[in-house]
């Protein structure tokens, strides 16, 4: 089963990663933020509506628990916290090496991109592609234009 992490999980564009994401029921998606009541709440509406396992869980994106990432072992980290265009890399950096707690790093970023880095928008994350991203390795932003 595929785990996937979506930090700011109880957001908009959280919310609506999650629902499109949760239609595939190999994926173990757990929504995380800074209030874990939020969180929980989150799963119980969503879960009704998706084949997915939800689960819930608390992280602050702009400062990651490594120890508490690695126990939620994700192969994918989606990155729905915002403000998008204020985000330093701390939590992609979580991500990769030396940590390497997770496979696929995603960030939703708003309109402006960075880094030259390629751009889907958040439609075209279909249950497949979140698939095609968890075998991965490699880094890249999603748009939410």
């Amino acid at each position: 089963m595929t785990r996937i992490l979506i930090c700011g999980g109880y957001g908009t564009f959280g919310l609506r990663a999650a629902e499109r994401l949760g239609r595939d029921a190999r994926l173990h998606i757990t929504l995380v933020g800074r209030n874990e009541q939020s969180a929980r709440e989150a799963v119980s509406t969503l879960q009704a509506r998706v084949a997915a396992t939800l689960a819930s869980a608390t992280l602050d994106a702009s400062a990651p628990d490594i120890a508490g990432i690695r126990a939620l072992a994700p192969r994918v980290i989606y990155n729905a916290s915002g403000p998008y265009q204020a985000q330093d890399l701390t939590l992609p950096r979580a991500a990769t090496p030396p940590h390497q707690v997770a496979r696929r790093y995603v960030r939703v970023t708003g309109s402006a991109q960075k880094e030259g880095a390629p751009a889907a928008s958040l439609g075209a994350l279909t249950p497949a592609r979140a698939r095609s991203i968890a075998r991965s390795a490699k880094m890249f932003d999603i748009s939410a234009r």
